[in-house]
């Protein structure tokens, strides 16, 4: 069986998830089904301050996952960057609410 990967279109999402998420690891798979992607925060990396005070089950910590049941590399990988990228907004804006109740 072959995959038919769009590997352009891959090396792409692979371009925007690094810009977008420097910091945070990544991986994909693919087989009959669809594409799977997941990615977290890196303990060692340069968002790991995102892991500090959360519970293990936080996606920061356990991961975003996506199982595209049809979709490309491509498409997984964006969806966990999404899924990402809207969690670090609401992290964001947790924080700041936090921050003006304090002040």
């Amino acid at each position: 069986m072959a995959w038919n990967t769009d590997v352009a279109d891959f090396a792409a999402a692979v371009a925007e998830f690094e810009a977008r998420l420097p910091g945070f690891w990544w991986s994909v798979g693919q087989c009959s089904v669809g594409a799977h992607a997941s990615c977290a925060v890196d303990g060692n990396g340069v968002q790991a301050h995102l892991l500090e005070g959360i519970d293990a089950s936080d996606p920061f910590d356990d991961g975003f996952h996506c199982d595209t049941r049809g979709g490309s590399p491509a498409d997984a990988l964006r969806d966990v960057m999404q899924q990402a990228l809207d969690h670090i907004e609401v992290f964001k804006q947790m924080a700041e609410k936090a921050h003006r109740t304090e002040a």
